[in-house]
């Protein structure tokens, strides 16, 4: 879609979300007074529904969301009115008195968008920790790998220091063989302070074979002209608390275990998965680490045996969500690829731009990586 064309979309949003609100707001005049809005108040009306109509003009707003959320149940009582209009016909005015005043009052559509907005507003500062059993045929040790994949923090913007060390000391309970950062830990809004911080935070678990981490579309802060850090300087800092970056490169643990953080699939040029994994021993059990769940294919044919990723946040508003999934191979959750190959996509730990998730929780997850156990580690 062209930039014009958004801004048209957008433009018509607007005039609709503004005709919607007029209507509503001399209607609860109505009911509420029982004469229609005088000249002053149909000035401070029509004021007050060009201000709303203008949420639309911001398709990543807080207020966008809200306006959402009442016009969905708005739209639903609009139907229903005019059905019950219909059925009872004549009899409406003096039967549907009660109806009438209802729909008329603009309070239901209210005490639903304040119930949606207040949901998700506790799911996402409500990180739940999601467990998965990945079985697999290849021979690794008999324990098995205990990992935790962590993505889209977003840090500095909606979870706050607090939380985070919270869950880091949780995920400690649980001892973890090792953590996987999937991208977007920090990004546009996310101050240097806050970058610095964030990786000394989850520094602070402890993991016998360390933490890999591969680069989400906002880590690099390329969505700004002011970027509040270089590239340099978060990699050093990544470093520095002992994250290994996987920048389309490899390790091999344990000669079973192998790892792949690929480069994010905004970036042009990255490596194929084929190149990767050409030269891998295709006995070991391969993990492939990506921002974004594409490729899924590629993946499975090069021999991969479970591919992570985040960036999706389960869709994180509700109904958007159901777009969300139509567009990516993998949406939220786990399942399984034709090829045989594993796959989970976590709806992060927090989310983007609007402070709610009403599809899917904010989570960390846990992997429970369980072989045959027919070849015990050295």
């Amino acid at each position: 879609m062209e930039v014009w064309e958004i801004y048209v979309c957008l433009a018509i949003g607007a005039v609709i979300g503004a005709l919607f609100c007029l209507d509503y707001l001399k209607r609860a005049y109505k009911t509420f007074l029982g004469r229609s809005p005088r000249k002053l108040h149909r000035i401070f009306i029509y004021v007050l529904s060009i201000g709303v109509g203008t949420l639309c003009l911001d398709i990543y707003g807080s207020g966008t969301v809200l306006l959402l959320y009442w016009f969905i149940p708005q739209v639903v009582l609009m139907i229903i009115n005019f059905v019950v209009k219909k059925g009872m016909g004549e009899a409406y005015d003096e039967k549907g008195r009660i109806w009438k005043k209802v729909y008329g009052s603009g309070i239901v559509p209210v005490v639903i968008m304040a119930a949606l907005v207040s949901y998700g507003w506790y799911n996402m500062h409500h990180v739940v920790a999601t467990e998965y059993t990945i079985p697999t045929e290849k021979n690794i040790r008999d324990e098995g790998y205990r990992v935790v994949l962590m993505a889209d923090i977003h840090y500095g913007t909606f979870q706050s220091e607090k939380e985070l060390r919270e869950k880091c000391e949780e995920i400690n309970q649980i001892e973890p063989d090792m953590v996987f950062l999937c991208g977007d830990i920090v990004d546009e809004k996310t101050t240097k302070e806050k970058m610095e911080e964030v990786f000394e935070i989850l520094s602070g678990i402890q993991c016998e074979y360390g933490f890999f981490y591969v680069y989400g579309n906002h880590d690099r802060q390329e969505y700004t002209s002011y970027p509040m850090f270089t590239n340099n300087e978060l990699r050093n800092v990544m470093e520095q608390n002992g994250i290994t970056v996987l920048q389309d490169e490899l390790v091999v643990l344990n000669d079973e275990f192998v790892i792949v953080g690929r480069e994010d699939s905004t970036v042009g040029g990255r490596a194929s998965i084929k190149s990767l994994l050409e030269n891998v021993d295709k006995t070991d059990f391969i993990v492939t680490l990506d921002h974004q769940p594409k490729q899924y294919g590629e993946c499975a044919e090069a021999g991969a045996d479970l591919h992570l990723a985040g960036h999706t946040h389960g869709g994180q508003i509700w109904p958007i969500n159901y777009i969300t999934k139509l567009t990516y191979e993998g949406f939220y959750g786990y399942k399984k690829t034709e090829e045989g190959m594993q796959t989970v996509v976590t709806s992060g730990f927090a989310g983007w731009a609007m402070g709610i998730k009403t599809s899917a929780p904010a989570e960390y997850v846990v992997l429970n990586i369980e072989g045959n156990g027919s070849r015990v580690s050295e």
